[in-house]
């Protein structure tokens, strides 16, 4: 899971628990600044970019119920 911002560590992994137990595997999470995406210096965040992203909000259903 990628996530750009700067997002609430406990409601982050509250959504990566719920995304881990709807999937029935570990997701990893990687969170960058707007700026790093905005304009990605490495490998990693210009591999991402050139491919299409699904945009799921920290408290969307799709990642089950929160606790």
């Amino acid at each position: 899971m990628l996530v750009v911002g700067d997002p609430d560590r406990d409601d982050l992994f509250d959504a990566v628990g719920r995304a881990t137990t709807r999937l029935g595997k570990e997701v990893n999470v990687h969170v960058v600044t707007a700026a790093a995406w905005a304009k990605p210096k490495g490998a990693f965040l210009s591999a991402v970019k050139a491919n299409p992203l699904a945009i799921v909000p920290l408290d969307s259903p799709l990642l089950g119920e929160a606790s």
